[in-house]
């Protein structure tokens, strides 16, 4: 849909007897103003919605970059040898046990007290 040179004619022929040629310069500068008014907030808009989905687009490529670290994490070689390590020394429990035996003994001893 456009507007051709014949409509536009018509438009000012109309304008001109309605308003008169004294306010027509009047008119269509704030027509003018208006137009361009509109037109600058359909780009702050525009840039706007622009900036949400960059924002976005961000987040999603931060959480994937956090995914890939915690795989790789998991399969750090350092953390898999020192768990296997750890579940074939029979003293690796024997630390808890200590301490579990502490804390019943300091409780005996509040106990007698």
């Amino acid at each position: 849909m456009s507007i051709g040179i014949w409509e536009i004619i018509v438009i000012l022929l109309v304008a001109f007897v309605v308003v008169g040629p004294k306010d027509l310069p009047k008119i269509a500068r704030a027509l003018g103003k208006g137009v361009r008014e509109i037109r600058n907030f359909y780009g702050e808009v525009s840039e706007s919605i622009a900036a949400k989905d960059e924002v976005a687009a961000i987040n999603d490529v931060k959480k994937e970059i956090e995914d890939g670290i915690k795989t790789v994490n998991t399969y750090n070689p350092k953390t898999i040898v020192k768990k296997e390590l750890d579940s074939l020394n029979p003293l690796s429990g024997i630390n808890e046990e200590i301490k579990d035996l502490d804390n019943i003994k300091n409780e005996l001893t509040k106990k007698n007290k």
